[in-house]
């Protein structure tokens, strides 16, 4: 969690590279008032608005403004994420990648077997570095090459792309009902 918590951090204090956005919201962000913060990015996070949903979900799991909640956060953060949101992407690379690896000390070796974190982690870190946002592309590179995220299996990306279709074919299905 330690290790989560620093990213996060690092993620902030530089500048929030791909969350920041001039607004209300990361003004008042910027000046501690975390509660205005999250009042004003709730309404765009709720209305699909990437940058909002990934500054709500950096709230809930700092329990900044908000009872902290790191699942909430991270449900946010991966909404964010799943629009296409770099520094969101990012994240998700960095929090499954050292899920799966507890320490910056521990030999990759032990840890290989548990390729269904890292298959997650080698998908958010080939979406950062594939995103027209190329303030993480450095970022994505290095996190792919330290955990060698080339090895692992593309288990994560097939739940994806299946999760994708069961919803187009609920939509498909929905609809004829209205119709």
């Amino acid at each position: 969690m330690k290790l989560k918590s620093l990213i996060l951090t690092l993620l902030i204090s530089t500048g929030w590279a791909g969350i920041a956005f001039a607004d209300a919201g990361y003004d008042a962000y910027e000046k501690e008032d975390y509660s205005e913060a999250y009042r004003i990015w709730k309404p765009k996070a709720n209305n699909g608005d990437a940058r909002a949903q990934n500054g709500i979900g950096i709230l809930y799991y700092y329990g900044y403004g908000v009872l902290r909640s790191e699942s909430k956060g991270l449900e946010w953060i991966t909404k964010a994420a799943e629009q296409g949101q770099a520094s969101a992407q990012y994240a998700l690379a960095a929090f499954e990648a050292h899920d799966c690896l507890p320490s910056f000390e521990v030999d990759i070796g032990e840890y290989a077997s548990q390729w269904c974190y890292l298959s997650k982690a080698k998908y958010w870190a080939n979406q950062a570095y594939n995103n027209e946002d190329s303030s993480y592309k450095a970022k994505a590179k290095k996190l792919w090459d330290k955990f060698h995220l080339w090895e692992h299996k593309d288990h994560f990306e097939k739940q994806q792309q299946k999760r994708k279709e069961e919803g187009a074919t609920l939509f498909k299905k929905v609809k004829s009902w209205l119709d």
